[in-house]
């Protein structure tokens, strides 16, 4: 009889991993149950099946607790008509000429209500080239900080450097949604790039930060496709292939698929993970082998990295003597460090808003287009 209620439990419990939502919550209620049963029963060592009861009825309350707190809604669009799951150069991809709306909502509370344009490169629209302008352009890289996630079309960083420098330069954004430095070096060197310019390029901006290390090194749940890069001692980057062909990181995708369907996992998980000295090593070769291949493709043009920053990172040495490294940190007002909320589109959400995005592009405009065309002068 024990025996069949332990496997009637197993069975109750693979089956909520694979067809219930907040699975882990209905996991732990189980196996409470189950063990309060024996608890009951006074089945042998009840102390110990009385506290396991207690700790997965806490569990329970947990998965509860963080499911509500954090169900937050993205509406207006279908994911697949708008994302190309599968791109054999990036991993993933928008797909071209479509207009959708984007709605995110935690229950009751609208965070953004937007409108995001793809042209027919499958990039977000640019603004328009003045008369005479767009012989050379800007080319911006990045993830949903560079797309401008959260934000409607005329406001996203790339847009706003566009009408900051007059419509002199035609400007590309690159950028997407959970993008990582590896999909900028894998368009760089694939050809997607050349591709989808009209002109010559003259700065390539890449805006970071310091996840950014958990996607170049293939961790995240969302890009199993994605260019794989390596960098071992003494040996040069090289692509090998997809992050799906790795047999260690598509196992550990698979697991951590499952483990993230736990709302208190995903919340701890979060907030303590930190990439390691071997995933900033990558993240930094990708950077600079991609500023390698801009500055030998296109003579003349500058690659310049915008730093979303952060005090605890250890980044003194590493970028600090290069001019063509920029830290947000010190381009926002110093009420960035104490209060962020007029930075972001909510404040329950950590995307930047358009006034971050503003700041940003207006450093981009007159210190690093504008400083660049003053020593041309020179």
């Amino acid at each position: 009889m024990r025996f069949l209620l332990v496997l009637a439990a197993a069975v109750a419990s693979a089956l909520a991993l694979e067809n219930l939502p907040q699975p882990y919550l209905w996991i732990a209620l189980i196996w409470f149950t189950l063990l309060l049963f024996a608890v009951v029963m006074r089945v042998r060592f009840r102390p110990l099946w009385f506290n396991l009861a207690v700790l997965l009825l806490l569990v329970a309350g947990a998965e509860g607790r963080f499911a509500y707190r954090n169900h937050f809604l993205v509406e207006g669009y279908d994911p697949g008509e708008y994302i190309k799951s599968d791109h054999a150069d990036l991993g993933y991809s928008v797909n071209p000429d479509q207009q959708v709306r984007a709605r995110r909502r935690l229950r009751d509370e609208q965070l953004y209500d937007v409108v995001y344009t793809i042209d027919s490169s499958a990039l977000r629209v640019a603004p328009p080239v003045a008369e005479g302008g767009g012989v050379e352009c800007i080319l911006f890289f990045g993830g949903s900080f560079t797309f401008g996630e959260g934000l409607d079309d005329d406001v996203t960083l790339p847009y706003q450097t566009g009408v900051k420098t007059g419509g002199e330069y035609r400007v590309y954004n690159f950028g997407l949604h959970g993008y990582g430095p590896h999909q900028m070096l894998a368009a760089l060197e694939s050809g997607y790039v050349d591709d989808r310019i009209e002109c010559k390029p003259r700065f390539v901006i890449y805006q970071g930060i310091w996840f950014h290390a958990f996607r170049s090194a293939g961790m995240e749940l969302w890009d199993p496709h994605g260019p794989h890069y390596v960098k071992r001692a003494g040996e040069q980057l090289k692509r090998i292939g997809r992050f799906d062909d790795d047999f260690y990181l598509d196992t550990r995708r698979k697991i951590f698929e499952r483990l993230y369907r736990s709302s208190l996992f995903s919340e701890l998980h979060q907030r303590f993970r930190r990439p390691e000295p071997k995933d900033y090593a990558l993240y930094l070769a990708i950077l600079d082998e991609s500023r390698r291949l801009v500055e030998s493709r296109y003579p003349g043009s500058e690659f310049h990295i915008v730093f979303w920053d952060e005090p605890w990172l250890p980044i003194e040495g590493i970028f600090e003597s290069d001019s063509r490294f920029h830290r947000v940190g010190k381009i926002l007002p110093e009420g960035w460090r104490a209060d962020r909320t007029p930075y972001q589109v909510h404040k329950l959400d950590f995307h930047p808003s358009a006034l971050a995005q503003d700041y940003v592009a207006s450093y981009i405009a007159t210190e690093i287009v504008g400083r660049a065309a003053s020593d041309g002068e020179r």
